[in-house]
């Protein structure tokens, strides 16, 4: 567990399945450690899980593909089940950047 932006940036290699990430960190905006994770091809999935995520902040994130966006509060059996919802849903190709997006379904 980071509390960091650059705790959170130490703890990437190994790259984990998952990254539960706050954008309100003591030391930053967990939209820096999003925005690095994307850019160095880490195959993590990213889940954005925060009190501050109103329309503005969510277009903002958009591009950086997080694989879910969570508004505070929320329980960890909510959690759960919306990251195993996320992970059996697949992978679709690969965006231009070469990463992959989800599968949306029907």
């Amino acid at each position: 567990m980071s509390r960091t932006v650059a705790s959170a940036l130490e703890n990437l290699d190994p790259p984990p399945d998952w990254i539960l990430l706050d954008l309100w960190l003591s030391d930053g905006d967990g939209e820096d450690v999003l925005r690095h994770v994307r850019a160095a091809g880490i195959p993590s999935h990213v889940a954005v899980i925060s009190a501050g995520l109103d329309s503005e902040r969510i277009a903002s994130l958009q591009p950086l593909q997080p694989d879910l966006m969570i508004p505070k509060p929320i329980s960890f059996e909510k959690l759960l089940e919306a990251c195993k919802l996320t992970r059996s849903a697949g992978r679709d190709e690969p965006d231009s950047a070469g990463r992959p997006h989800l599968r949306r379904s029907d």
